[in-house]
């Protein structure tokens, strides 16, 4: 989730009869006529929402809906001005960007927040467009090991930590290598919550030599050691990771980590073919360290041997939870295996990889409720597996109505139909009598899973109504979002839009059932993807229960303090 605001805001939900809805939407401007395509001028001017002061050189793009009509760009002069002086009508999209401060495509035109896509109408010049930009967060601070000596050469890794319909995710947000002061710092960050990890390894003097065993002064062996990955401030597994939370334009620059070593463990194991029988031939081997609920995980730097004859070994490992994930090519078969281990103190041996192929999995589309005509081959059926070891995966749909896939065995997905019909809605998703809606897609190697059978209905529910200040004007380009209540299983019916430029919103294609929803501009009241989050969404906005095929109306009370 990205926010764009310091500030938090509160919003509330009314729902109005139609009447009071036609009485608050205003009627779109009757200047021009709707087929004319006189050129109109659009422009305006960018300033740092810091001071308020103009920023000269600042790119601007105007970039227009038709895929045939080139977009254009404009920097600013020293007075933060941009013009485009002859822009044919249509719809298009604004975006403002400048070094030291986020992109932005939020525009505010006499005190309304305007949205992102909108509609440039002859005859009606558009030349007093505001962008605030916010300055961007920087991270910045010292590695050092614990004798306080500076780690030349370390690497520190920011990750996002966040979610996503429904799943915690740790993406990488940055990398920076530290100087000869141990020092690092990363720019161009969003607001947000961040992990930050350190590795030092020590530079190979001789490429491939191999490294003398720690012995005592008996020269009896000692258990490895390692200087350990570390997150901030003090922690050496994942799950004990402190987030650090930046807000807007903040720099935080006092993010020190100490490295210190720690005993560390060999993984040793061997990958079998699953086609044939035999050892897999060099297989590529990962090592992922997962977080508290073993679906967020990060790639851990490790030194991995993956020989001949199927055998790895996996050097200095912490204690810890990983997955271990192997990946080959076997006389044209695309071959993956997984395994999540726990290790202690003492080191693994024997562990057994079974990669089996990639395994195709078919199905259908069918059109239900009201579909007569309706074409199939403009669909694509897309699998979003619910942790990072396995990747998303995308199938075109047949004229036919067809579709087959390839995915990785064991690894559960949810599913997604995309370009959907106007006003149609994944209704329904199985494969004998999983709810694959429900419980995901998953198979075990070399199963043979029944086809995929997926209903899309147009027998939708549909919003229609305004946005408004808290002075009942109408609120335009703000944020709407109807998050599913509850939201497990339905990760599927998540919506976001915007209201227009006159405040209208006008949602279809809805799967019936009940909702919370939300209308924001700049810093979102909640976390929306994230299911611990939803009683502060809830306290937000207000539910709702949609009926299928009936329109409900609704009016958004926006509190916005945001307007420049």
């Amino acid at each position: 989730m990205q926010r764009r605001s310091p500030h938090a805001i509160l919003f509330a939900a009314l729902l109005l009869p139609p009447a009071a809805r036609a009485q608050d939407i205003p009627a779109p401007p009757q200047g021009a006529d709707a087929g004319s395509s006189q050129p109109v001028a659009v422009g305006g001017i960018v300033l740092s929402a810091r001071d308020g002061k103009p920023l000269n050189r600042a790119s601007v793009a105007l970039k227009p809906a038709d895929a045939h009509v080139t977009a254009r760009s404009d920097t600013t002069d020293d007075k933060g001005r941009f013009l485009f002086p002859a822009v044919s009508p249509g719809r298009y999209s604004i975006e403002a960007a400048r070094d030291g401060f986020l992109n932005s495509n939020t525009a505010w035109l006499s005190g309304y927040h305007f949205p992102p896509s909108f509609v440039v109408r002859s005859g009606q010049d558009l030349t007093e467009l505001t962008f605030k930009l916010f300055p961007w967060c920087i991270l910045a601070g010292h590695i050092a090991f614990n004798d306080a000596e500076p780690a030349v050469g370390a690497e520190v890794t920011l990750y996002r930590d966040t979610w996503w319909r429904g799943r915690h995710v740790y993406a990488v947000a940055g990398r920076a290598v530290t100087d000869d002061r141990g020092e690092y710092r990363i720019h161009g960050l969003d607001p947000g919550s961040y992990l930050v990890s350190a590795a030092w390894n020590k530079p190979a003097l001789v490429s491939g030599a191999r490294e003398e065993p720690r012995r005592d002064d008996q020269g009896r062996p000692l258990p490895d050691e390692a200087y350990a990955v570390t997150f901030y401030p003090d922690a050496q597994r994942l799950l004990d990771a402190v987030p650090l939370r930046l807000g807007f334009g903040e720099e935080a620059s006092g993010v020190d980590i100490f490295l210190s070593t720690a005993r560390t463990i060999r993984i040793n194991g061997h990958v079998t073919s699953g086609v044939g029988g035999g050892p897999v031939e060099s297989p590529t081997i990962t090592l992922r360290r997962t977080g508290a609920d073993n679906t967020a995980s990060i790639a851990v730097p490790a030194a991995i041997d993956a020989g001949k004859n199927g055998n790895f070994q996996i050097s200095g490992v912490v204690p810890g939870t990983y997955y271990i994930v192997a990946e080959a090519d076997v006389e044209g078969n695309r071959l993956m295996a997984r395994r999540l281990v726990t290790t202690g103190d003492e080191n693994i041996a024997n562990i057994e990889l079974l990669a089996a192929p990639v395994e195709r999995w078919r199905g259908s589309v069918a059109f239900v409720d009201g579909s007569a005509g309706q074409r199939f081959d403009t669909l694509a059926v897309t699998l979003d597996p619910r942790d990072e070891t396995a990747t998303p995966v995308e199938a075109p749909v047949r004229e036919d109505g067809t579709f087959s896939f390839e995915f990785v065995p064991d690894a559960v997905y949810d599913i997604y139909v995309k370009n959907l019909p106007n006003g149609a809605y994944l209704k329904a998703a199985h494969s004998g009598t999983a709810d694959l809606l429900t419980a995901g897609l998953s198979a075990a190697p070399g199963a043979a899973p029944p086809p995929i059978q997926i209903q899309v209905s147009f027998n939708a529910a549909t919003i229609s109504g305004a946005a408004m200040n808290a002075d009942r004007s109408v609120a335009p380009g703000v944020n709407v979002d109807l998050i599913p209540d509850p939201p497990a299983g339905r990760y599927q019916d998540f919506v976001s839009t915007n209201a227009d430029e006159y405040g209208s919103v006008h949602l279809t294609g809805i799967a019936p059932g009940r909702y919370v929803i939300l209308a924001w501009a700049g810093d979102a009241p909640c976390d929306l993807y994230d299911p611990n989050d939803l009683n502060t969404c809830r306290a937000a906005g207000a539910t709702v229960t949609l009926p299928a095929g009936a329109d409900t109306s609704v009016s958004l009370l926006v509190a916005n303090p945001q307007a420049p």
